[in-house]
């Protein structure tokens, strides 16, 4: 996403209290499991990663969930699992130039 961002900035959107089901996660492509990972880690891990295109954050027992190129071709809907430990980060790029703040 970064090379595909040039002229933009790279950040992400939150969906909070979704889950990804364990029993049917190889309908999603190439994932990543880190277990053990701070959501700034992970955030940081997928935002440096050309090849992430987003990541599920367990924010009770730490656990990641990187999403990687071509593992969207379905969209994420049917088989998600409600969970409010959990929420889904999709990268995205916001147009235009940053906004400068004048003192």
């Amino acid at each position: 996403m970064s090379g595909n961002c040039s002229s933009g900035r790279v950040t992400f959107e939150r969906t909070p209290g979704i889950q990804l089901p364990n029993n049917e996660l190889d309908q999603f492509g190439p994932v990543e499991f880190l277990s053990k990972t701070a959501p700034t880690a992970c955030y940081r891990k997928c935002l440096e990663d050309d090849y992430c295109e987003g990541y599920f954050i367990d924010h009770v027992d730490q656990k990641c969930v990187l999403l990687r190129k071509g593992s969207q071709s379905e969209p994420l809907e049917g088989p998600l699992q409600h969970s409010s430990a959990w929420s889904y980060h999709r990268k995205i790029c916001l147009g235009g130039k940053p906004i400068t703040l004048r003192k």
